[in-house]
């Protein structure tokens, strides 16, 4: 008889959770034995000015910050890159270094794209 059912064959259930369970035991108990040398380094590292040891550590501390995000706008539309009146400046300054063939070629896709918006 080949393929199809039969009794005990296959991957036991649960058996990779289980491993897994395992293995993040063996690892919080190696951490737990090291836990006070891997902070005095992280301290040390923030104090050298590693932002990253120092976010972790605050935030260990004292939780992650929760930043909240109000959009006053409900309408979905596209942010603009740069406004108008810094366009025109931006012109000037490519009008002054490379002359106005340059500025109409780059204003070109630009436009396009403020009248699909």
């Amino acid at each position: 008889m080949k393929g199809g059912y039969r009794p005990g064959a296959g991957r036991k259930k649960g058996l990779a959770s289980i491993e897994a369970e395992k293995a993040r035991d063996f690892i919080a108990q190696k951490v737990s034995a090291s836990l006070g040398p891997i902070i005095n380094n992280l301290i040390v590292q923030a104090k050298k000015g590693n932002i990253q040891a120092t976010k972790e550590l605050f935030d260990r501390a004292w939780g992650r910050s929760q930043t909240q995000i109000a959009l006053s706008d409900d309408r979905a539309t596209p942010t603009p890159i740069m406004s108008l009146e810094m366009r025109e400046s931006f012109n000037r300054s490519l009008e002054k270094v490379y002359g106005s063939s340059a500025v109409q070629a780059s204003t070109h896709g630009a436009d396009k794209q403020l009248e699909m918006a």
